[in-house]
């Protein structure tokens, strides 16, 4: 059976995630301030909208930006953007009511849905109050909705999580000091799990691929990261 993917756009990243971003999965990508982590899901969302279809897009994070949009997409914006549906919750449950209703909004022309920050409302909430066992369940809740979702519909689910510093190398993320927030659930629940990181120039960043992990191949690559999106870096 032929595979099927979301491309980035990127040649360099597609052989690295085996074709591109796959239908019928939850995938992550997660990385510091500034990594990229926003301009490659809109250039996923955009270089799709240019193959005739459409995007589910949630803002959580609130960096959704038209400007930004316009400087990936150039003179397809006129086609791109009516095809880009954009929620933008501001709060917790918001996040939570807009995963409960998401199968009303697919139709066979929506086959993509982005969450970018899926962590950052969770985070806020927190932060403000300090109940993490029932927020980690809810979160858990929204991850599996988006999992059966992915797989049920057979889309593409691609979230964006911000991260925090770790002390210690963990195994799950390999040799990265970081680690998503809620990366228990966060490790758990998607199928591909990248991350981005910067290096000593500020326009490289580094993808790594932390899983599925790849024995005998390549699980890096180098991007430049442009005014008009992500590219490959030799």
């Amino acid at each position: 059976m032929q595979r099927d993917f979301i491309n980035t756009g990127v040649e360099c990243l597609d052989d690295l995630l085996d074709g591109g971003f796959p239908f019928g999965c939850l995938s992550l990508i997660f990385g510091e301030f500034g990594t990229g982590k926003t301009t490659l899901a809109m250039q996923c969302a955009v270089n799709y909208a240019k193959d005739g279809h459409g995007t589910i897009y949630v803002d959580s994070n609130g960096e959704f930006s038209l400007d930004r949009l316009s400087q990936i997409a150039l003179q397809d914006l006129g086609l791109v953007a009516p095809r880009i549906m954009v929620f933008s919750p501001r709060t917790f449950q918001r996040q939570i009511e807009i995963i409960e209703t998401l199968g009303s909004f697919i139709n066979p022309k929506i086959r993509l849905i982005i969450f970018d920050t899926i962590s950052s409302l969770y985070r806020l909430e927190l932060a403000d109050r300090k109940q993490t066992f029932a927020l980690n369940r809810q979160m858990n809740r929204q991850l599996a909705l988006l999992a059966e979702t992915a797989k049920a519909k057979g889309i593409a689910v691609l979230l964006t999580s911000q991260v925090r510093s770790v002390f210690e190398e963990k195994e799950t993320y390999g040799r990265q000091s970081i680690e998503p927030v809620a990366a228990r659930l966060l490790g758990f629940w998607p199928d591909l799990i990248l991350c981005l990181s910067s290096t000593n120039d500020s326009s490289i960043k580094k993808a790594e691929l932390v899983k599925p992990r790849q024995l005998g191949s390549a699980s890096s690559c180098l991007l430049k990261l442009t005014d008009n999106g992500i590219q490959g870096s030799s």
